[in-house]
């Protein structure tokens, strides 16, 4: 929540533009958000620059959750950012604090940060609990607030769907089997079970609260929350600036009034309107304060803390919101912050692929002798669609909660994955391997995850077929049973297999625990994912998730390395570096290439085919070739091999498109509508 204070703040500021008929209930309904907190008689007088001088203009943004839990009258600020607007180099720098860090409240002594506001709110009501948070972020951080924002639970989700929600690039599996189930249930105390998986997809606004509030299955928690928070902060930031705010401002403020608070004035809106048409994205700059470097895990009063390591913190905060400096550079042009630039590999990338990404133009659509050939399979909705050989299309499946489809090597079988989501028998999370007889439709179900305790209901994820049609491998959290249900029970993926019969269930790989006596940290990432069986091979691709470790401390940074298992290894085989993201592995038909969805750290993602070969027994990826780069998704192969089709984002949709493995221009598969559900692969048949 601590990002959502921002994108408030974003839509604050084209109010003072709006006019028409619709001036009434903007202004009624801001008049509703405008709420000024006064200093201390005791306090120095304050002078809060103007977004035009050469002083830094700070921001506390404040998000709490404002459930149902009528007893919690006065919320905790689950989250704080201190935001600092920089209007001379058009820059922005934001801190994430924990909300854990351990810190003295005036007149409560020590205690978590969070609990500032709520003393505060306790004592003198909200502008109690605004200043009290406001007064210790002054005095731990050395930092001068300005201006406040603070918006609540409900808010968020809102401006998400005003906007028709918004597509995010997932960076690692989110599983939470312990997420709050307070905004809309009869029980505010209960919790529900949540699987959100990596790549990209579109959200809703309650999807997308899920994705940045969910902490309970990560290793690293509200540090790793935050990390999400950032994410989506910098994709909506975008949507806004390719949206008309405007048309949508009435819906905006009504969606907001009762859960959004600030001082901003009209005319402190309209200034940061101008400033933020000169805010590019390279401008941004968005730090957290992890452990081990910034702070340490302790126990105080009974509780887990963190403790700050001050000189540290200061340190970045003298980097992060110091006096500005004036850089006196040649005049450049800027680009535009609505144009997508195309995707480029830096050059030690294009160096080891020996080529880079397809040229940018036009995108031809598919046209016969140019599209890839064969029938296709896809999900729209949870249901199951067949595209036919003459582009017309043909639903399989009704049941609006399928998922991950896969075809059984004689084509006569589809195994796919139905989540329960509360429709079935407990009113529960949980999902299934069903089966499916291509011919006649009848579908049967061989796992059987939901639980009448839900604390040890399952999910079953990514089935793949063995290639002779017996066995199937999937993913599973079922090794968490082995640990009685608590907050930190690990609950992340493995692979498994079991025969077609739904018997003979053998686990096939055991990710790391979050953390054991003798410090082998790993864990709480997401653990083994995307199985996909080698055809006419012995062999399984897989996803390895793990957090990095420093001075066995989770630092936050999750690593990912596509694998190469095989039933009945004790380990798999690393076949691409840890530190450059991998997802959504798929085999050519001939099982000899793989393809891969493959980005790192301030590069672009990009579609990548490579062989696979043995060397003194030994496998390795050979030379990698670039099929596609940008915002890409879901490679898949022809039945061929001889094309790699995937998705892009269009819109608030996906348009699935292709290009041969050979080279050539990439086409457009327009017989396939642009909402198809981007979180799972398409499967080419003959």
């Amino acid at each position: 929540m601590r990002r959502v204070g921002l994108v408030a703040l974003a839509i604050f500021i084209v109010l003072a533009a709006w006019l028409g008929s619709q001036v009434y209930t903007i202004y009624n309904g801001y008049s509703k958000m405008h709420h000024v907190v006064a200093r201390a008689t005791d306090e120095p007088t304050v002078i809060i620059p103007s977004f035009h001088s050469n002083k830094r203009v700070n921001f506390l943004l404040l998000g709490s959750d404002t459930d149902q839990k009528k007893q919690e009258s006065a919320p905790l600020t689950q989250s704080m950012i201190i935001v600092s607007v920089d209007s001379v180099n058009n820059t922005v720098s934001m801190l994430s604090i924990p909300r854990d860090f351990w810190v003295p409240i005036p007149g409560h002594g020590y205690g978590k940060i969070m609990l500032a506001f709520k003393y505060g709110y306790q004592k003198s009501g909200f502008s109690g609990g605004v200043s009290l948070a406001r007064d210790v972020v002054e005095q731990q951080f050395d930092v001068p607030i300005d201006y406040y924002g603070w918006v609540g639970l409900q808010g968020f989700s809102n401006v998400i769907d005003t906007f028709n929600g918004i597509t995010l690039d997932i960076q690692h599996p989110v599983l939470d089997d312990r997420y709050p189930n307070d905004l809309h249930s009869p029980d505010p105390y209960g919790y529900r079970r949540i699987f959100i998986p990596p790549g990209w997809q579109h959200m809703d606004g309650t999807q997308a609260l899920e994705y940045v509030r969910s902490r309970h299955g990560d290793a690293v928690g509200d540090i790793g929350r935050s990390a999400r928070q950032r994410e989506l902060l910098s994709a909506l930031r975008q949507k806004i600036n390719a949206l008309n705010v405007v048309t949508r401002l009435s819906s905006l403020v009504t969606d907001l009034q009762d859960f959004v608070r600030t001082d901003l004035g009209i005319q402190q809106m309209y200034e940061l309107d101008q400033l933020s048409h000169h805010i590019h994205s390279a401008g941004i700059t968005q730090r957290g304060l992890p452990p081990p470097v910034y702070c340490t895990y302790a126990f105080r009063d009974g509780q887990s803390v963190l403790l700050p390591n001050w000189p540290r913190v200061h340190q970045l905060v003298g980097r992060l919101f110091g006096p500005i400096k004036h850089h006196h550079v040649a005049a450049t042009p800027r680009p535009s912050p609505t144009r997508t630039a195309a995707a480029t590999p830096g050059a030690s990338a294009t160096q080891r692929t020996g080529e880079g990404p397809p040229t940018p133009g036009k995108t031809p659509t598919a046209t016969s002798g140019s599209r890839p050939s064969g029938r296709l399979l896809y999900l729209r909705g949870g249901n199951v669609f067949l595209r036919n050989r003459d582009g017309s299309t043909t639903q399989l499946t009704w049941g609006q909660d399928g998922a991950m489809p896969s075809l059984s090597p004689d084509g006569k079988t589809l195994a796919f994955v139905r989540f329960t989501n509360g429709l079935h028998r407990y009113g529960t999370y949980a999902s299934d391997i069903w089966l499916m007889d291509m011919k006649s439709r009848k579908q049967h179900v061989i796992t059987h995850d939901e639980n009448r305790d839900v604390s040890n209901n399952l999910w079953a994820a990514w089935p793949t077929w063995s290639p002779d049609g017996k066995s199937i491998l999937f993913d599973s959290d079922r090794g968490k049973l082995a640990q009685p249900p608590s907050d930190a029970r690990g609950t992340d993926l493995s692979i498994w297999r079991m025969s077609v019969t739904g018997s003979h269930l053998i686990r096939l790989t055991q990710p790391p625990a979050a953390l054991n006596g003798t410090c082998q940290m790993g864990g709480g990432a997401g653990g083994d994912t995307d199985p996909v069986w080698q055809p006419h091979g012995s062999h399984f691709l897989y996803v390895a998730w793990r957090y990095t470790v420093s001075r066995c401390v989770a630092t936050g940074q999750v690593r990912t390395t596509l694998m190469l298992g095989a039933p009945g290894a004790s380990s798999g085989v690393a076949l691409t570096p840890a530190g450059v993201r991998v997802v959504q592995p798929t085999w050519a038909p001939n099982g000899r290439a793989v393809a891969y969805v493959q980005g790192g750290p301030g590069r672009s993602e990009r579609i990548v085919v490579a062989p696979v070969r043995m060397e003194r027994g030994r496998a390795r990826l050979g030379r990698v070739r670039v099929i596609a780069g940008g915002k890409v998704a879901q490679p898949a192969f022809t039945p061929d091999g001889r094309w790699v089709s995937y998705l892009r984002p269009e819109g608030d949709g996906f348009g699935l498109f292709a290009r041969r493995v050979a080279g050539g221009p990439e086409v457009r598969i327009d017989s396939v509508p642009s909402d198809i559900d981007a979180q799972w692969d398409p499967i080419w048949m003959p």
